[in-house]
């Protein structure tokens, strides 16, 4: 009915093929982008220093802000 908008960004097959159903004009209340649409330079400075930041931590010995444990892998990309 077009009363929901969608905006997708993850899909099976990347880039999404040219015949992919998400293509469809007649889903006018769809938007697609590369799974990468979010990484403007403002976001690439920020992780670079978080992780500057983290390794100082680390060698400073204090606890770090985004540890990665081996119980949270199999729930992580």
């Amino acid at each position: 009915s077009g009363r929901i908008e969608a905006a997708l960004d993850v899909f099976d097959d990347e880039p999404l093929p040219a015949d992919s159903p998400f293509r469809d004009p007649a889903l006018a209340n769809v938007t697609i982008s590369p799974h990468a649409a979010g990484h403007t330079e403002e976001a690439h400075l920020a992780q670079g220093q978080a992780m500057v930041d983290e390794i100082g931590r680390l060698l400073r010995r204090e606890p770090l802000q985004h540890e990665v444990s081996r119980a949270m892998l199999d729930r992580m990309a």
